[in-house]
């Protein structure tokens, strides 16, 4: 009887310390989590240098562009063609010309391909350090004004955030005054 006394008393004060040891705590100013957004791709259009980047890509690529639109206008004339004189060509001459125009065809594509895949590259590295001057603004920013974590919106999934934790502005204001 007395272990059994012995024993009730052990377990009623095990439960007691193990309840006092899971009781809340009142929060403390160090478990205060400050999160920030920042929109990268707004930052790089926003900011002066990557304005400047894109105006220069633009300016780069409309001769480009310019002589993808003549050789597309090229090509409609060619079918146009085809079509208004279809009855009239022989089985001969009708496949001759739709050979051609088919050959045409494609060799438009791969240019375009070409040119698309040159403007993808070219963009990337036109904007690569001005990518990793922008996150280096954000982490700077975020040590220095307490943030626990800072998040990309876009690449990270975030669906809601309000204004008052978006970074954006004052990450670009600080990159362009470097």
């Amino acid at each position: 009887m007395l272990k059994r006394i012995i024993f009730t008393g052990l377990m009623v004060g095990m439960v007691l310390v193990l309840a006092a040891a899971f009781q809340p705590r009142p929060v403390q100013a160090a478990d205060v989590v400050k999160i920030g957004v920042i929109d990268l791709q707004t930052a790089i259009n926003d900011s002066k240098k990557g304005q400047g980047a894109k105006a220069a890509l633009v300016k780069k690529f409309e001769k480009r562009q310019n002589e993808l639109s003549t050789r597309e206008s090229e090509l409609q004339k060619m079918q146009e063609d085809l079509e208004r004189q279809s009855a009239m060509l022989s089985p001969e001459a009708k496949y001759e010309k739709e050979k051609t125009l088919k050959r045409k065809m494609r060799d438009f594509q791969d240019i375009y391909r070409d040119y698309s895949e040159q403007m993808k590259k070219d963009e990337m590295e036109s904007t690569q350090p001005i990518v990793e001057g922008i996150l280096l603004e954000a982490h700077n920013y975020g040590k220095e004004n307490g943030f626990t974590l800072i998040l990309e919106a876009k690449k990270a999934g975030v669906l809601y955030v309000p204004d008052s934790m978006d970074i954006t502005a004052e990450v670009v204001k600080r990159y362009d005054a470097k």
